[in-house]
């Protein structure tokens, strides 16, 4: 047998190399391993262990001429005296030296006002002589090219639509003095894919390029862009634009806004564009829905999958089965009864067998390699659903933020989607191959039947009653688990709603942590004592949630072992009495082959109830995720598309929409004009409701001070200001606020989001406006910051004066800060006013770039209004000074207070009940009587009678 294992073995060694080959298989072969360690440090400890045990340190390097290169000599050493101490890290008394800062440049010890300085005299010199100037003025400048050139321009910035539309209507318009001249002009407009939307050209919308033509006295031109709607795929709200490249014949100007985004809101109900009356059921229409869903998504790669799981339980239950059965009781047993010189034939047959189950064995393989590559759990099922949720997230009104806490999207995302996949996703697969061998199985038993048949006697009995048992043990033990799916599902939802509860407080933790120092013992106790509760309350609920599914696999168990027993008993039986008397046809071969069916149907049953078992859990995290992806999001868009969608059709409706775009000076709130939250999502802190008894006109062009005792109120009014609320109240026809068409609005919040999260330094934090790099380190410097300096290592103060100058770089037409120097370092204050003047007064951010020296990102053929509008809520006027063309305005007078009405509860409003006066105060000219107009009133209040 010496020389037959060996080659045996090469054999075997040959038919693994070939198969684990890198061009057949996902394993990897040893020269890609070779590549990779040698392209890659491979590390076997976390970046936590590294970090904690001191393997190398970095050195701070505020001075690099000082520094460069230099890395501190650092190894893991233990306290003698605390033997379970962690790590702690020994430092040279050299390398202390190195690290210290009281050795670097003297820079670093200076505040931003003198950095900024630093070198930057002439201009903040020339700053703060065109602010003096501008301060001088007695009427806003005019803009030199409004109302004197022929300019065309998109009608608006935004044009929603429905993606059950075949089109979206954009609208050109043309400036008076161009339709007056008579003559035609052709202007190029190019639809493309935006920066933002993931719109898919080709796909999702028809991109190209297109000439419109305006002839003698038009005014404007509505052109269509055409929209691809997928029927059976589910697409979240996208995005994507149109944008005006040059004028091809005519004299005309481009104009702002040049560029118009193209959004396209669902109308579909997630997955698979369930249609209305299917939602609210148990969840089986859904997870079908879902399952066309991932069908038609995945599309080739879902069928070879199918295909290449098909395989595992054919070579398990069908092929090796009868490789055994074939050498038990055909092979072996011919060789003792056949003919002297006929052996060598069925030792043939045994080799020839065992070539067939090592060859089945490399199928096998090949096609767990084949699924692997195709199944798209994480790549193409987790990472798509994730995506889908961010951007439903991404894509809502603020307001509609409130409707679910941020909690129970982080866990959706993590938790959910992951149930969702292994649950949903993956089971459908697995069911499948579960009934493929279920079939593979009872195959197996009519065909061992039939070979076991004896000739006259027909179909054997003997084999024939256990298909019978097959046949009735599957059903019967999967009614139970069908039956109790309503209590899986309220003890599965009881345990995510108690798990969801201490993710989010961990969540909090672990964001705030570093401010806990300002924690007593007694309150870190109380937030420790409050995770505790939770994880109490969670561990119960799980505990339950677990039982019941482990009671629902153990009932299909019990069916299965027991039908399993009775196979074993006469199963023998039938063996001895074929064995001793010769009745019946059962032989060795064909009794282990049926164990082998039956234990294979017991992994089936198995398998089947755990798909069962999971589907149900995933059946409610997929309700909750279609919940949150079929969200009623963007309320304000959609009601602008029906309302453009209706204007669009009517030549009259444009032009007088166009009209009024070109002569909108002023942001109207209506009287009346109220913010209330709908009954279901009153959370939140940083918006209040309230009502207008009195309208307001907001000028534009000019720097409004607002002021007012309720920080949230006053909050609300600025937001509505800036687009990011929308009015609401229960009346269908309610006051309005009315914003010019075509501007750009910019509401910034108090405290600065995103600062380190999305870019690394400073430069590339204000690279993220769109201008050029040599542009944004010059500003930088001029805020005394170097551009290479890690933003995340900067404190509130300075993270305050780069989201502002960032905001005056994004240059919107409408730009809106609450308490935006609140954080603001003392020193600064005085610089970030210069800057909010000049940007407003002087004309956008070509005003900051003139100074610099430097060019700004923007396009030199397209004209643009220099007028610019500031709205600061609660802020001091003194570091501006005074301006004869600054506008105050004091919102308490023209709140609907507590019980002056139907209305107005809730409005929040402390001021006495006086008569509402006029809705924009201007300040005196002189600089004495507009100093005092400009107080708060609550330090009016407090100032003693004269």
């Amino acid at each position: 047998p010496v020389p037959t294992i060996l080659i045996a073995m090469v054999v075997a060694a040959v038919v693994v190399a070939v198969t684990e080959a890198a061009w057949l298989t996902t394993t990897l072969a040893p020269w890609n391993l070779r590549k990779i360690m040698a392209g890659q440090k491979l590390k076997w400890r976390t970046g936590v262990e590294m970090r904690v045990m001191g393997v190398k340190t970095e050195v701070f390097e505020a001075n690099p001429t000082k520094s460069k290169g230099k890395t501190a000599k650092v190894t893991p050493v233990h306290d003698k005296d605390d033997p379970g101490s962690p790590g702690v890290q020994a430092v040279s008394e050299v390398d202390v030296k190195q690290v210290l800062p009281w050795d670097l440049d003297p820079d670093y010890w200076r505040g931003l006002r003198r950095r900024a300085e630093k070198g930057n005299q002439d201009y903040w010199s020339q700053a703060r002589a065109k602010v003096e100037e501008l301060k001088a003025l007695e009427e806003p400048p005019a803009d030199q090219s409004e109302g004197t050139q022929d300019c065309v321009r998109f009608l608006h910035n935004t044009f929603p639509c429905f993606q059950s539309a075949q089109s979206v209507s954009v609208a050109l318009v043309r400036s008076g003095p161009g339709v007056a001249s008579g003559e035609s002009v052709k202007v190029k407009v190019v639809v493309e894919a935006g920066s933002f939307g993931e719109a898919v050209p080709g796909k999702d919308f028809e991109a190209g390029s297109r000439v419109v033509t305006f002839g003698g006295g038009v005014d404007h031109v509505v052109f269509e862009v055409g929209i691809n709607q997928s029927h059976h795929l589910w697409h979240n709200s996208y995005t994507f634009r149109v944008r005006l490249e040059e004028v091809s014949s005519g004299d005309a100007l481009l104009a702002h806004p040049s560029t118009a985004a193209v959004v396209v809101l669902t109308t579909d109900q997630y997955p698979g564009n369930l249609p209305s009356h299917k939602r609210g059921g148990e969840g089986v229409s859904l997870l079908r829905y879902y399952t066309k869903d991932a069908y038609r998504r995945r599309g080739k790669a879902w069928k070879k999958t199918v295909l290449a799981l098909m395989y595992v339980p054919f070579h398990v239950s069908f092929v090796s089965v009868l490789v055994q059965k074939l050498l038990v009781d055909h092979a072996a047993k011919k060789v003792q009864t056949a003919a002297q010189g006929d052996e060598a034939w069925y030792y043939y047959e045994v080799l020839l067998l065992v070539g067939v189950q090592l060859l089945s064995t490399v199928m096998n393989r090949t096609a767990d390699a084949y699924q692997i590559r195709n199944r798209g759990r994480t790549g193409g099922t987790r990472v798509d659903h994730r995506m889908k949720l961010i951007r439903k997230y991404s894509h809502m009104e603020q307001p509609e933020y409130w409707e679910v806490s941020g909690a129970a999207w982080l866990y959706c995302a993590i938790m959910d989607v992951e149930t969702v996949t292994v649950g949903a996703y993956w089971q459908v697969y697995v069911f499948i191959q579960t009934l493929f061998s279920l079939f593979l199985n009872i195959s197996l038993v009519v065909i061992l039947a039939m070979i076991s048949s004896k000739p006259g006697l027909g179909f054997s009995a003997d084999v024939g009653w256990s298909l019978f048992g097959i046949i009735v043990t599957v059903p019967i033990g999967l009614i139970g688990v069908v039956r109790r799916r309503r209590v899986t599902w309220s003890l599965i939802i009881r345990r995510m709603e108690h798990e969801e509860a201490w993710v989010e407080t961990m969540v909090w933790i672990m964001q705030h942590g570093k401010q806990f120092f300002g924690f007593t013992n007694r309150e870190r106790a109380a937030l420790q004592g409050r995770f505790a509760r939770e994880c109490k309350a969670f561990l119960c609920n799980h505990r339950n949630a677990t039982n019941v599914q482990n009671d629902n696999h153990w009932y299909s168990h019990w069916v299965h072992a027991i039908t399993y027993c009775f196979m074993l008993l006469f199963g023998t039986l039938a063996l001895i009495e074929f064995q001793r008397f010769g009745n019946g046809s059962m032989e060795v071969g064909t009794l282990y082959a049926l164990w082998k069916v039956y234990g294979n149907v017991g992994k089936a049953m198995g398998r089947l109830t755990t798909v069962f078992v999971r589907m149900q859990h995933a059946v409610v995290s997929l309700r909750k995720m279609s919940t949150l992806l079929n969200l009623h999001d963007q309320r304000g868009l959609r009601r602008q598309a029906l309302e453009w969608q209706s204007q669009s059709g009517d030549p009259k409706a444009v032009r007088e929409a166009a009209r009024e775009s070109m002569a909108g000076d002023v942001i109207r709130f209506q009287d009346g004009v109220a913010f209330v939250r709908p009954s279901h999502c009153k959370v939140g802190s940083q918006f209040a409701e309230f009502r207008l008894v009195s309208g307001v006109d907001l000028p534009l062009g000019r720097m409004i001070f607002v002021h007012g005792q309720h920080e949230g109120i006053l909050s609300s009014f600025v937001g509505l200001a800036a687009k990011v609320l929308d009015p609401y109240l229960p009346e269908a026809d309610s006051p309005r606020v009315t914003l010019p068409q075509g501007l750009r609005f910019l509401m910034v919040p108090t405290i600065m989001i995103g600062v380190g999260l999305m870019a690394n330094t400073v430069s590339e934090e204000l690279q993220l406006t769109g201008h050029p790099k040599e542009f944004c380190e010059a500003v930088a410097k001029l805020l005394g910051m170097d551009p290479g300096q890690s933003t995340a290592l900067m404190s509130k103060g300075p993270s305050q004066v780069l989201g502002i100058v960032k905001a005056l770089l994004v240059d919107p037409d409408v730009l809106c800060l609450v308490r935006p120097l609140s954080m603001v370092p003392k020193d600064m204050i005085d610089p970030v006013a210069i800057l909010l003047r000049l940007w407003q007064a002087g004309g956008g951010a070509p005003a900051i770039a003139d100074l610099v020296q430097q060019t700004p990102e923007v396009p030199k053929t397209v004209h643009r209004s220099t007028r610019r509008t500031l709205i600061l809520g609660n802020v001091d006027h003194k570091p501006f000074g005074p301006c004869a063309l600054d506008v105050l305005l004091d919102l308490d007078k023209h709140l609907v207070q507590g019980g002056a009405g139907k209305n107005g509860d809730g409005a929040g409003a402390a001021a006495a009940a006086a008569p509402h006066k006029a809705a924009v105060e201007l300040t005196p000219k002189d600089a004495a009587a507009a100093e005092v107009a400009t107080q708060p009133a609550a330090e009016a209040a407090a100032q003693p009678p004269a």
